[in-house]
C-alpha cells in the first residue's frame, strides 16, 4: 500500500517537539507502507535530507528559496482572498510544493494521504480531487492557542489581530476535522475538542518519546540538587514567554532560599530577550545544543512554566523517560497521563517557585516521583508502541 505525506517543513533536526512527532511517525509507516514524504527544502537543508533518507524514510523535497518580505506579503494577501488565517496556516503555502503535489498524486496514485499539521490542510483539496483518502494529524489546536496567547498581549490593535485570526483558524480546523477521513489527536481533551467539531473520526495517539535510548539515565538525579532545567524550541512564542517568567519571576524565588541554584535554559533560535536573560544571577542560556542528553543527565528537575499552548509536552515526556522530576502548570501538562504528586507536581506560575524548592531540597521525592514517570513514559508513550498505533489506523483507513 501507499502513502504520501505532506508536511509544511522537514522533521529534522529533531531539536523540536513539532520535527520529533512527525519523524518518528513517518519512520513507523515507512516499515509497513511504500511511503514518500512530500516537504519544501530551504537552501541549507541538504543534510536533512540525507539523514531522514538515512533513517528509511524517502524523502520528495521541493526546493524554496528563503522567506522574503515580498514573498509574506503575497501569502498575506493570498489568505486574504481565500478568507484564511495567515498565522500557523497560509504562510506555510508553497506554489512549488503545490505543483509537486499535482505531479506526484498523478504519478504515484497513493491509496492514502497523510497530512502533518493543519497548514498540510491546504492541499487536501487536491488529495480529494484524486479520490484519496485523508488523514490529519493535528499536533495542537492552534485556534486555541492563537486566543490564549491574543489574551496576554497588552496592545489593542495586535490583541484584534491574533483574535480574527483565531477565528479563521478555528474555521479551517472545523473544515479539516469534519472532511478528513481520520484525525489524529495528541491529548483526550484535543479528540473531544474534535468529535463536538463534527470529526468522522478521531484517534488519540499522542506525543511520545524514544524510552529505550535515555533507559540508562540514573532515576531521580540524587547527586544533582540544585539546577533547573527548561527545554523549549525558542522560536515559539509560548516557550519564550514561559523561559521569561522561570528566569524573572520564579527563579529569584528560589535563589533566594538556595543561592547555589542555576537556571539552565536550552532551546533553537534564541532571539535577543532570551539571551539577555542571561544578566541574571545564576541563568545560563544555552540556546542550541547537539544533544540534549547530557542536559537532562545534569539537571535536578525540568521546570514547565507554559502559560499558553497545546499538544502534549514532549519535553515532559522526555523527562520521564530519562528518569527526570518534573515541575509543570496545569497547561503544560495538559494531555498527560499522569498524576500531581505521584508522577510529576503541578503548580501555577505564581507558586511555582515552592514545588522546585521542596523538590531541590529534598532528592528522595524526586526519585520517587520521576520513578513513577518513567513506568508511565514507558508504558503509554513509547515511540514503537504509538508507531504501531499510527499503522493500524492507515490500514484501518485505507479498507
Amino acid at each position: 500500500m501507499k502513502i504520501l505525506s505532506v508536511t509544511s517543513q522537514l522533521p529534522w533536526p529533531l531539536n523540536s517537539g513539532g520535527n520529533i512527532r512527525t519523524f518518528y511517525i513517518q519512520k513507523a509507516l515507512s516499515k509497513d507502507f511504500d511511503l514518500k514524504l512530500l516537504a519544501p527544502k530551504r537552501p541549507d537543508q541538504q543534510d536533512a535530507v540525507s539523514e531522514l533518507r538515512s533513517q528509511g524514510i524517502h524523502v520528495e523535497s521541493v526546493a524554496i528559496g528563503e522567506r522574503t518580505k515580498l514573498g509574506e506579503m503575497q501569502k498575506i494577501a493570498r489568505s486574504l482572498w481565500h478568507f484564511e488565517p495567515y498565522a500557523m496556516y497560509g504562510r506555510h503555502w508553497y506554489r512549488e510544493v503545490s505543483q509537486s503535489l499535482d505531479r506526484i498524486l498523478a504519478e504515484f496514485r497513493p491509496d492514502l494521504v497523510w497530512l502533518d499539521h493543519l497548514d498540510s490542510w491546504l492541499y487536501a483539496d487536491k488529495a480529494r480531487s484524486h479520490g484519496v483518502k485523508v488523514v490529519i494529524d493535528l499536533h495542537n489546536i492552534y485556534s486555541v492557542i492563537l486566543s490564549r496567547t491574543a489574551d496576554e498581549k497588552n496592545n489593542l490593535a495586535l490583541q484584534s489581530f491574533l483574535r480574527r485570526e483565531a477565528k479563521l483558524l478555528s474555521l479551517r480546523e472545523r473544515n479539516a476535522v469534519q472532511e478528513a477521513d481520520a484525525i489524529l489527536a495528541v491529548s483526550e481533551q484535543d479528540r473531544q475538542h474534535f468529535i463536538e467539531l463534527g470529526a468522522k473520526r478521531a484517534e488519540l495517539v499522542p506525543n511520545g518519546v524514544d524510552c529505550p535510548k535515555l533507559a540508562h539515565l540514573p532515576i531521580g538525579r540524587m547527586n544533582q540538587r540544585n539546577s533547573i532545567l527548561f527545554v523549549g524550541a525558542m522560536n515559539w512564542e509560548p516557550n519564550q514567554s514561559a523561559a521569561i517568567l522561570l528566569a524573572k519571576n520564579i527563579f529569584p524565588k528560589v535563589k533566594s532560599v538556595i543561592p547555589e541554584a542555576q537556571l539552565v535554559i536550552v532551546g533553537k533560535s534564541p532571539p535577543p530577550k532570551i539571551q539577555q536573560l542571561e544578566t541574571i544571577d545564576g541563568v545560563i542560556v544555552a540556546g542550541q545544543v547537539p544533544e540534549i542528553q547530557p542536559y537532562l543527565e545534569r539537571a535536578s528537575l525540568l521546570a514547565v512554566p507554559l502559560v499558553t499552548g497545546g499538544g502534549t509536552r514532549l519535553k515532559i515526556l522526555e523527562a520521564f523517560a530519562a528518569g527526570l522530576p518534573v515541575v509543570s502548570t496545569p497547561v503544560g501538562a495538559e494531555g498527560i497521563d499522569a498524576r500531581d504528586g505521584e508522577s510529576l507536581l503541578i503548580s501555577e506560575v505564581e507558586t511555582m517557585s515552592e514545588p522546585i524548592i521542596q523538590l531541590l531540597a529534598s532528592p528522595e521525592l524526586g526519585q520517587q516521583i520521576a520513578t513513577k514517570a518513567r513506568t508511565i513514559a514507558n508504558e503509554l508513550y513509547d515511540w514503537r508502541v504509538l508507531g504501531e498505533k499510527c499503522v493500524s489506523i492507515a490500514n484501518q483507513v485505507i479498507g
